[in-house]
């Protein structure tokens, strides 16, 4: 019985690793701005966290952490939401083979290109809506379509918004911060983002996003294995804030094995972090 009992431990534990790489697979595809972001961010942290030491060179430490570690750590954080919406292992890796494609990595290129772009729109044009709601007065700003937009862009595009669930992943990152001060999004604030986000994004992504990208992401709605990943890829969005603080704790106990000191500053740092993740 024990022997039966170690072979199926080693079976389990075979299958995670299995999983796990199959995500480490798909996430090197399509995280990988979310990869250099993080980079840049921990080259931003190194002088706030660690004692500096001449002969150290800190940011060459964390492009090695990325390169080393990353993967391993998102693909452990994210593996639990994917799992909780049904997402198989052989889903993971005919999605991978999909965003593979030239037509795949294109439109990831683009959609990473125009998530940039969206952000710096959606925090200008936010300006208005949020004064408005601390002031307490109505929300009259009304976000219109460019007239250069073609009609057949604007369907594909307002149909690409809605498969992949975008209004929810905005809306997550958005409220995250705020909930974390203790700030529910008032139901006028989301209303005025569920009626013109879409019109919002669908300006920013216009030259950048294609119609053949528009085309092959239509396409993919046609693998029921597209639907999970996309609700996996929400609930992601739910915990980016505190998967981010974990990868950053994460980043200077791995440090720390490198020999790196943590400075007071860095101290008090953590303690934030931990709290940060605590509230979320």
């Amino acid at each position: 019985m024990i022997t039966l009992a170690l072979m199926l431990v080693a079976v389990s534990v075979s299958a995670q690793d299995s999983y796990s790489e199959a995500l480490k697979d798909y996430l090197k595809i399509t995280e990988k701005q979310a990869s250099e972001k993080m980079l840049a961010q921990l080259h931003q942290l190194n002088p706030m966290l660690f004692e500096y030491k001449q002969d150290i060179d800190f940011n060459q430490l964390a492009s090695r952490y990325v390169d080393e570690q990353l993967l391993k750590i998102q693909a452990e954080k994210v593996q639990d939401m994917f799992k909780e919406v049904n997402v198989t292992e052989s889903d993971i890796r005919q999605m991978t083979a999909l965003m593979a494609t030239p037509q795949g990595e294109t439109l990831i290129e683009h959609g990473d290109a125009w998530s940039d772009q969206f952000e710096e729109i959606l925090k200008e044009e936010m300006e208005e809506p949020l004064k408005s709601v601390f002031d307490g007065t109505p929300i009259s700003s009304t976000v219109v379509a460019n007239s250069d937009i073609p009609e057949s862009y604007a369907r594909k595009f307002m149909q690409y918004f809605e498969d992949t669930r975008s209004m929810d992943q905005f809306a997550n990152a958005f409220s995250q911060p705020l909930k974390m001060m203790g700030i529910e999004v008032p139901e006028s604030l989301l209303e005025w983002m569920k009626n013109n986000l879409g019109t919002l994004a669908m300006n920013s992504a216009y030259g950048i996003i294609t119609e053949d990208d528009l085309d092959y992401s239509a396409n993919l709605q046609n693998y029921d294995f597209h639907h999970k990943i996309v609700d996996a890829t929400v609930k992601m969005s739910e915990n980016v804030i505190s998967m981010g603080m974990d990868i950053i704790l994460n980043y200077i106990d791995w440090m720390k094995g490198q020999g790196v000191s943590v400075s007071k500053m860095g101290e008090g740092a953590i303690e934030s972090f931990k709290k940060t993740i605590e509230v979320e």
